[in-house]
Formats: structure tokens, sequence, C-alpha cells
């Protein structure tokens, strides 16, 4: 018998792949971890050829010199630019409007002999770390930036604040505790935590001055322009400006190959800073990875699929070999299920047989037992249940035991495996099933 022209069902060609479905995924995660790795590692090399090839081509070690000395100085320049420059993205006070700023002024009076010394010895206040943690929550900033908010200086003679005015006694000296804030409505807040820990801070300076009186006298809040925090956020942006005009100035004296050579250390320095910002995780080339890690698996399963010379789909045996599909059964674990199905179509089998006069029914392969993985078992009890006088032969192209079983039987019923029987030996097993007279009744598909 021959076969018609083997078809391609691409619905069968699909579930197979997706049936790979584990396969699939540890690619995917294989893949996806590579493609990071990758990501890494390029991003990690530094080219530093480039500078020792421009070294080479200057004629005199004095120039190499003084490349070399312009660029140590370059260096430490951009290492107070980049620190000022860092300062001032990150800075709440640089980012304060000077014009119009919420600033909470709290003035404090010091009675005792020692109350001027006492009052230079609280400008040394400064936020620690639990201050700078409570101002930080609640402007909702970074914990290093908080402190620079909080400022304390003292002062003599006649002090005005607003419209309240203080003449001091020799006896007496003032301290003004200054608390700046982005946001007028969190300044209550901010002063109150200030003041309480400028307080405590006050209380231990007892310590060296003995007990003294401290009592605040004044407050005053509310948005101010303020001249002081103006000049210090232009005297920041000067010393920006500044190093960036002297970064500049480098190098233009320099002849072409000079050039060349300083240019490649600044570019090495840059590398430098970009491996040390590398990210060991770059969702960009994960997900490249991960899709490759399906894509390409499962293009190759769907070649494999089709260069296949087995038995693929349960429609390669009725379309292409014209062969009767009595069922199919689903091999796995639950040989209880895969009985079941068996017995049905076994029993079928037996009201075709009565009909017939055809009770030596076998049942035969192109496979062993082992590809069969348990399922000629099931198929013998199955058969032993329902069709007394039939019988499971095995793999009759293999075994002569069972090609003689055939020999004398009146109907073959075929169990084959998709995957694990060859389009040639299912051909070769309807030839001799031909040959020795013996009608296929049909076929039993292993999915």
């Amino acid at each position: 018998m021959e076969r018609d022209e083997i078809t391609i069902d691409l619905r069968e060609m699909v579930l197979y792949v997706a049936r790979k479905w584990k396969l699939l995924v540890l690619c995917m995660v294989i893949l996806a971890v590579l493609c990071d790795v990758f990501s890494f590692a390029s991003s990690a090399k530094v080219k530093k050829d480039e500078a020792a090839e421009a070294k080479k081509k200057i004629e005199t070690i004095k120039e190499v010199d003084e490349v070399d000395q312009a660029f140590g100085a370059y260096s430490k320049y951009k290492e107070q630019y980049d620190n000022t420059f860092d300062y001032i993205s990150g800075s709440v006070m640089m980012g304060l409007d000077a014009s119009a700023v919420a600033k909470d002024s709290i003035v404090y009076r010091i009675s005792s002999e020692d109350a001027i010394d006492i009052a230079k010895s609280l400008e040394s206040f400064t936020a620690d770390d639990a201050l700078c943690k409570s101002m930080a929550d609640i402007l909702g900033c970074e914990e290093k930036y908080a402190g620079e908010l909080v400022s304390v200086k003292n002062t003599t003679g006649e002090v005005s604040l607003g419209n309240v005015k203080m003449d001091l006694t020799i006896d007496s000296a003032v301290v003004v505790v200054t608390v700046y804030s982005s946001d007028e409505a969190k300044l209550t807040d901010l002063g109150n935590v200030v003041s309480s820990a400028f307080e405590s801070y006050a209380a231990s300076m007892s310590n060296t001055y003995g007990q003294f009186g401290i009592e605040q006298v004044a407050q005053q809040q509310g948005m101010i322009s303020d001249s002081e925090l103006a000049n210090n956020q232009q005297n920041t942006n000067a010393t920006l400006d500044s190093l960036k005009s002297a970064m500049d100035s480098f190098g233009t004296s320099f002849t072409a190959e000079q050039t060349k050579y300083f240019e490649a250390l600044k570019d090495n320095m840059k590398a430098d800073d970009k491996e040390k910002e590398i990210s060991y995780i770059n969702v960009k080339y994960i997900v490249l990875g991960a899709a490759a890690g399906f894509i390409l698996p499962a293009i190759i399963l769907a070649i494999l699929y089709i260069l296949s010379r087995k038995l693929k789909a349960v429609s390669d045996v009725s379309d292409s070999f014209r062969v009767d599909v009595l069922g199919n059964v689903v091999d796995g674990t639950d040989k209880a299920k895969a009985q079941e199905q068996i017995e049905y179509i076994c029993a079928q089998l037996a009201v075709l047989a009565e009909k017939s006069q055809k009770k030596n029914i076998v049942f035969a392969s192109t496979v062993d037992s082992k590809n069969l993985a348990g399922i000629d078992e099931i198929a013998d009890k199955a058969i032993g249940k329902t069709l007394s006088d039939a019988k499971y032969a095995g793999a009759v192209l293999t075994d002569a035991k069972a090609l003689k079983v055939l020999e004398a039987a009146e109907g073959v019923v075929l169990i084959e495996k998709l995957f694990a029987t060859t389009y040639n030996d299912f051909e070769k097993e309807l030839q001799l099933c031909k040959r020795l007279n013996v009608p296929v009744v049909g076929c039993i598909v292993v999915r």
C-alpha cells in the first residue's frame, strides 16, 4: 500500500511546539541571563588602547609630560566640578527661590555672665542624623541635604526682627535659629523639630558653662526675600562656572598629537565613570534574550517537526495511509483513563467482530514495548476484558512470534505512537498485512 503525500497540519505543529513549553521556558531564562551578562560585559569594557597609541605618536618626552601634568590638574578640577554639580542638582537649598522663600527665624535670649561665649558656642549647632532624618521625612528629600536648611547665628547690641526690637544687657546675648523650607505649609513642623533639637543641644552646654537661662523671645515665619541665600546660591553657581572655564582652558596650546592624547585620556575617564554606573540588570537585553529564547527554539522545533519522518498527527494515518482511526489514546500517567479509552474501542470491535464473524483479531504495532510506555499492557488487559478471542501480538516487524500470530489472524488492529512510528515502518506493516491477506480493521493512535 502506497501512502499519499504527507501534508503538514499547522494546528498540530503549533500544539507540538506548545507541548514543549518547559523547554521553551528554560531557553528563555538561559538566553535572558546570557544577554544580560553580555550587556554588562560590553558596557564594562574600557578601551584604553587609543590613549596608548596616541601617546606613541608624540615626538618628545617633554610633550608627553606636559599632557600628563595637564590631565592631572584637569582630573582634580573635574572631580570638584562633578561634586559641585551633584550638589546643585540634589540640594534642597540650591533649589529654593531666594526672592520668595519660606523661612522661620526663632530668637533665643541667653542670660548668664558667659552669655556671649555661650552664644558663640551655640553657633556650632548642626543637624545630627536624627534631626536630618526628621526633616527629610517632612520635606520628602534626601537626608544629606536636610541639615543645610538650618543655621544658628549669635548677635549682641540691639536686635531687630520684624517689629520686635531688643536692647541687650551686658549679661545677655541672642542667638537666631534660621530654618528654610521648600514648602511653606511644612515650615511649622520643621520649626518645631529644629527648635526642640536646638534646646536639647543648649541644655547640654550646662556641663561647660554651668546653669544659664535661655528662652525663646520671638519668632518670625513666612515667605520673604533672602539676600544671604541668594548670595550663597550665586557663589555656588559661580564656582561651577569657574571650574568649567578652568577645565576648558586645558590643552588649548597643545599640538595636534598632544590634543589627541589628551582627549583619549579624557575619554578613558568617561569610560571609568560609566563603568561605575553600570547596572547589572538591563531590562532591554533581558526582554530581547527572553524573546530570542522563545522564538529560536520554537522555529527549530517547527523545522524538526516538518523534517521528521515519523507519524506526527492522527490525520497522517487517516489521510495519507487511508487507514481508519478507531480512536486515540493520550500517553501519560493516567493509565486508568487510557485503559478506559481502549476498552471502549475494544467494545466497538467486539460488536463488529460478532457481525462479521471475525473473532480472531490481533493487535499489533511497529514499535516495541519500551516505546509504547505501558500502552501495550493496558491494551492487553482491555482486549482480554471485551474480546475473548483477540490477543496482543506486539511488534510484527521485529518479533518472529508476533509475525506468526499475525499470520493466523482474521483481522488486525494497529497500535501506533506519534513520533515513534516511522512512515516507512508503518508502510511496511501495511504491506505485510496485505501480503498475509490479513485485513486492517483500523488503527489506535497513541498521542
